[in-house]
């Protein structure tokens, strides 16, 4: 039982450091992963449909770059942090180009994400 309980919490302490960053927290992407440009030049986000077309396709791209990065991927929790914290990542960028009145090039770039420490 003691056994089960410490492994619970190294699981935890492992998972936490990157499933507890905040937006307030810089992050950059994982030294070897893969950088992919994700464009959404085609889509009106006003428009449900669209929105939710690029959130498919940001998560898509984490999956792959997340895939690819060299993190502990043995690990669910690992994997899913990874992938939430780089689609968190390019709907930011989103509202950044928004804020410029559309950037012209209206893509994001997507990698795998870790916090600064």
């Amino acid at each position: 039982m003691q056994t089960t309980i410490i492994g619970v919490a190294l699981l935890l302490a492992i998972a936490t450091p990157t499933g507890a960053q905040t937006q307030a927290q810089a992050t950059q992407p994982v030294e070897g992963a893969e950088v992919i440009m994700v464009s959404y030049a085609d889509l009106d986000l006003n428009q449900p449909t669209d929105s939710r077309t690029l959130d498919h396709r940001l998560k898509a791209a984490a999956r792959r770059t997340c895939d690819t990065a060299n993190l502990p991927m043995d690990h669910y929790l690992v994997r899913h942090w990874c992938i939430k914290d780089a689609v968190a990542d390019g709907w930011s960028q989103v509202s950044a180009h928004r804020t410029d009145k559309y950037a012209a090039s209206r893509t994001v770039t997507l990698a795998a994400l870790r916090p600064r420490r």
